[in-house]
């Protein structure tokens, strides 16, 4: 079983700022339909939260 850890955090000035965790199993590569739903997911989280 493989794992990986992906840390996306945005710059901000002097401020403070709480980001929610993302918690996710990342499908195989070679899996395009699970792979696809996952950047979905990933990118709309990215919009809501960073």
């Amino acid at each position: 079983m493989r794992s990986s850890l992906l840390i996306l955090r945005r710059k901000v000035d002097n401020e403070k700022v709480t980001a929610q965790v993302l918690l996710a199993q990342i499908p195989e590569l070679s899996n395009k339909e699970d792979f696809s739903k996952f950047v979905s997911q990933l990118e709309t989280w990215k919009k809501e939260n960073l």
